[in-house]
Parts: structure tokens; sequence; C-alpha cells
């Protein structure tokens, strides 16, 4: 136990990236500081990583990381090596695929929440010795998904999860695509619940001289068309077009990351612009 000081801004943040197939969450977590990617094995989420601008990223040099999690033994493991490395231990080549190279870590991705909740439930359902009993499987499943959430928010670095959006065919507010109660107590454990959706120039009015296959991605900071989004940061944080962490990092009045390390600031680091007008941010150019 300890006391916080309410005044001075967390220097890790949570988040959750939630939004429709395609919807940009994997392209803007990867430009988070120096990100490791708990990607699932079956999604193959990890081939939008390679396609990140090297203007997006937080440190051009720094490249995302990715692991495959095949199942929830997977994760698990991948937890305790990411404990292991904060506490300053070594982590072994059987414990972690990325300990043969030099590896630093600034962000964790768990890609996707939706696809390792799906992964776990499969896992419950092979093992049970009552497989009529759900109930007790999806509570059993939320609780270890509350675990889990726990022990990746105590690790110093900042934490994304990536969840598909729910679909609902009645007048409730669309969430995270999770079983149970989860989908609500999920993005209420993080500082920063993003909707985001993709859109192009035309849709949106752009000029005539715009292409109409030129797709453009939006965070939604608070409840939008339908679905929510919300954050605790009261209005010193709008939506963001083309969202990346430069621009929340900015919006929030972070110290830089790299200064928080005592690294030299990049030189050719860009700043946000924030279009105060329309209540947007955007990305640097």
């Amino acid at each position: 136990m300890k006391k916080i000081n309410i005044k001075q801004g967390p220097d890790q943040l949570t988040v959750m990236l939630v939004g429709g197939s395609r919807a940009g969450k994997t392209y803007a977590a990867g430009t988070f500081p120096r990100p490791i990617f708990m990607s699932d094995a079956s999604e193959h989420g990890w081939t939008t990583l390679g396609s990140i601008k090297p203007n997006d990223l937080y440190e051009e040099k720094r490249q995302p990381t990715a692991v495959g999690i095949e199942t929830p033994v997977d994760m698990i493991a991948a937890l305790k090596a990411l404990q292991e490395q904060a506490a300053g231990n070594k982590v072994g080549l059987a414990e972690w695929p990325l300990a043969q190279g030099k590896w630093e870590c600034g962000t964790v991705v768990i890609d996707s929440l939706t696809f390792y909740a799906d992964a776990y439930f499969s896992a419950l359902e092979a093992t049970s010795d009552n497989k009529n009993d759900k109930r007790a499987m999806y509570g059993e499943l939320a609780s270890h998904l509350r675990y889990i959430m726990i022990q990746f928010h105590r690790l110093p670095y900042h934490i994304i999860w990536t969840a598909l959006s729910s679909i609902n065919d009645d007048s409730r507010l669309r969430g995270a695509l999770i079983p149970g109660s989860t989908a609500a107590k999920a993005p209420a454990r993080c500082d920063i619940w993003l909707y985001l959706e993709p859109f192009t120039e035309k849709a949106k009015g752009g000029d005539k001289d715009s292409r109409e296959n030129d797709v453009i991605y939006e965070a939604h900071t608070q409840n939008y068309a339908g679905n929510k989004a919300g954050h605790r940061f009261g209005d010193r944080f709008p939506a963001i077009i083309e969202p990346n962490f430069q621009v929340i990092e900015e919006c929030l009045g972070m110290t830089p990351w790299t200064d928080r390390l005592k690294a030299k600031k990049s030189s050719g680091r860009k700043t946000a612009a924030k279009d105060t007008t329309n209540n947007r941010a955007t990305a640097p150019q």
C-alpha cells in the first residue's frame, strides 16, 4: 500500500483498443514505444506491423517485436518472462523466444483479448469434467482474464489490449467482443478505451481530388455511433485522426517516454497538431 499523488499523471498507460476487423487497432498499438506483441498465432495480426510507416514509429529504429501465442500456457509463460525482465533477471531461451538477442520493452500489446478469451474457453471445454456446465466455465474464464489483466498492469510498461467490437441487435451501446461481464470490466480497468473505425476521405467529405480508396483511421475517445469509448483525462483528449502514441502523449501532456528513460530525444521526431475547431487531434506529417 502506498500514497498516490493524484496530481501526477501516469508514467505507464493502460489502453483498450476496440473496433471491427481492419480498423487499425494493431497499427495504432505498433506506434507505442518499443512494443512487444503477444499475437494470436491463428489470426496473424502481426502482419500489419511490417507496414507501419517509419514516421509513425515512436523511434524510427525501434521496430515492433511479436511473439506468437498459440495456447493459454504460452500467454502465462510470456507474462512470467516479462515479469522476470522487469525485475532485471535473465530470461532463458527455453522460456522466451526473444532471449537470444537483446530485447527491450516499453509497451506490451495483447493482440487480441477477443481471440485469447476464445482460446482459453476452448481449453476449458476440452479439459472440463462437466462440459454442460457452461456457467461455471464462463466464471472461470472471467476469473482468469481478471488475473492476467491485473498481472500485466503491474508491469512497468504501457499495456495495450485489442479487441473486436461486439454486435448488438438491441439499443445498447456496443463494446468489446469478450464473453460475459468481462466485456464491461476489462475496458473499465484501462485508462483509455478507444473505439477505432476506418473511413475514406470521400465518405467524410474530402475534396474532389481525394482518392476514394484512401483509408484513414479515427480513434473515438467518447461514445460514438452506438459504440462505447472513454478515458480518465477530462477534455485533454479529443478524438484522434490516424491514432499513434506521439499524439496521445502530447494530448495528455506526458513527459516524452524517451526523456523518462534519460535517453536522448530523437532529433527527427515531429510533434502532433491539434485541430481544436473540430475537436480532433492529427498525427504528425
